[in-house]
């Protein structure tokens, strides 16, 4: 509780601090998912140790090497184990690329959006392409209640079929697929 009561206060620093923003994106901050796990069999029994994990979406242009030395300091100050088990580098593409400009004309609209939450796409950054683009909305993510309407399903998948087509007929010259 103690680590969690600091950890609260860091995440209001940071927030607040344009250091860990990025205007380039919207919201321009970083994203931080809190999640504790201690498998108790029940409320009235005790975990013999609880895992606190901390899942930071970081942003193009900012050093979070800091932030992560803050929670390990305070972790460690507290009698904590802490470690980092993985780690990506941020996810982005240029707007302005030729890729972007396609998908723009595929999905007939005419300027991209950055986002600052950006999926785990970061893990597939040694891709050449990558973006974020799909059905849905954000607000409905990551939520216990999760969903998407049909219609939205439907849409998407209409248009990653318009994408497969596009990039597999120009790129392998396949008029059938």
């Amino acid at each position: 509780i103690p680590f969690l009561h600091q950890l609260e206060k860091i995440r209001e620093r940071v927030e607040q601090d344009s250091a860990w923003q990025n205007r380039e994106f919207d919201p321009p901050g970083l994203s931080i998912n809190v999640t504790l796990n201690d498998n108790a069999p029940a409320l009235n029994v005790t975990a013999s140790e609880t895992v606190c994990q901390i899942y930071l979406r970081t942003l193009p242009g900012v050093n979070v090497e800091p932030l992560i030395n803050r929670l390990r300091e305070t972790a460690l100050g507290l009698g904590l184990e802490f470690a980092v088990p993985r780690s990506a580098p941020p996810m982005r593409t240029d707007p302005d690329s030729p890729f972007v400009g396609e998908v723009l004309q595929i999905c007939g609209q005419s300027r991209a959006r950055t986002v600052s939450y950006a999926t785990d796409g970061a893990v597939l950054g040694e891709l050449e392409n990558l973006i974020v683009c799909g059905p849905g909305s954000i607000d409905q993510a990551h939520t216990t209640d999760e969903w998407i309407a049909l219609e939205q399903l439907q849409q998407g998948a209409a248009l990653y079929r318009k994408m497969i087509h596009h990039w597999c007929e120009t790129t392998h010259g396949n008029q059938d697929a």
